[in-house]
């Protein structure tokens, strides 16, 4: 159980630092083209075709981008930093460069599969099992007290005789006891082995009802996902499609600064949720896999793909 937490641990923050780079390189881009239009409003301030008010919303919008590029990036370092402590390594002074990966084919995911290999693989459902073994019988055993108990018994000797002869003694016989008074200590030990089986019973239902739920919330989180970016790839796509619309009409001088800043904000917040919904879709399905009890490394590496048009940054490792 502790191995295939490490390893999900470790897959959801590699994923983590790599959705925070792009998504770094996100605000990159919305910085670059603020600070575009920031400039082409003071040229045209100049020449009296643009109001102050509009170079003030350019220079907050501006400034809020770059805080929150800020904050992107010291997250990035922490998430690093994790990755690395939770590989039980130190982080070399200097960032390495990781591989991109984006989520794979749609898996041959079965609902009732996995509900099978859940009762078969989860570490807890194994413990509960045995649990409830040994609670049978530690009963049985204090059942077996109050019972009589025959006993063979048996014993030799050789005894002196006259001269130097020996005699055989042997004996053999059988005892049978019967508790007849106990003063209650062996209905006390029944009764309390008795309350501990049924505990250990009750506490195996409970963990197999949280691990068909475990199942089943991996399962419908694993959906959802996948329609999250469907839509918000959608989404881009929309964002896209106005801005282009609004920078034509800033361009030929019918549009609006405001419109054109906030087709911008709404193309920035479209990524970033297609972002997320990528680091989501393969986190759930890591999940999916640690739910039913069969995450391993190599199960795990055909959740993913290398993303070659993925953004390198520099130096590689």
């Amino acid at each position: 159980q502790g191995t295939q937490e490490l390893i999900y641990n470790v897959s959801a923050v590699y994923l983590k630092v790599q959705h925070l780079t792009a998504l770094e390189q996100v605000y990159g881009a919305r910085i670059a083209s603020l600070e575009a239009q920031e400039e082409r409003v003071r040229l045209l301030r100049q020449v009296g075709k643009a109001a102050k008010l509009d170079q003030l919303k350019i220079a907050g919008l501006l400034t809020k981008a770059r805080y929150e590029r800020l904050q992107v990036v010291n997250r990035r370092a922490e998430a690093g930093t994790l990755l690395y402590q939770l590989m039980g390594m130190e982080r070399p002074a200097q960032d390495v460069t990781l591989a991109h990966y984006r989520a794979a084919a749609v898996p041959a995911f079965s609902l009732e599969r996995l509900r099978h290999e859940a009762d078969a693989q989860r570490p807890e459902l194994k413990i509960a099992e045995q649990q409830t073994a040994a609670g049978k019988a530690r009963e049985a055993i204090a059942r077996g007290e109050r019972l009589p108990s025959v006993s063979v018994v048996g014993a030799y000797r050789e005894r002196a005789g006259s001269d130097t002869d020996y005699f055989d003694d042997w004996n053999v016989g059988v005892q049978l006891a019967v508790p007849l008074c106990d003063g209650g200590v062996r209905r006390a030990r029944v009764d309390e082995a008795a309350l501990a089986r049924a505990q250990a019973e009750q506490a195996a239902a409970q963990t197999r009802l949280e691990v068909a739920k475990q199942v089943q919330d991996a399962w419908d989180a694993h959906a959802e996902s996948e329609a999250r970016l469907t839509v918000t790839a959608t989404s881009v796509e929309e964002a896209g499609e106005t801005l282009n619309i609004e920078k034509l009409k800033y361009d030929q001088g019918v549009g609006l600064i405001t419109d054109l800043l906030n087709a911008e904000s709404a193309l920035l917040a479209a990524q970033a949720d297609r972002l997320q919904a990528g680091f989501d879709l393969i986190v759930t399905r890591f999940n999916v896999l640690r739910a039913s009890g069969v995450l391993d490394p190599e199960r795990a590496a055909t959740l993913v793909v290398p993303d070659s048009g993925a953004a390198k940054e520099e130096k590689k490792p």
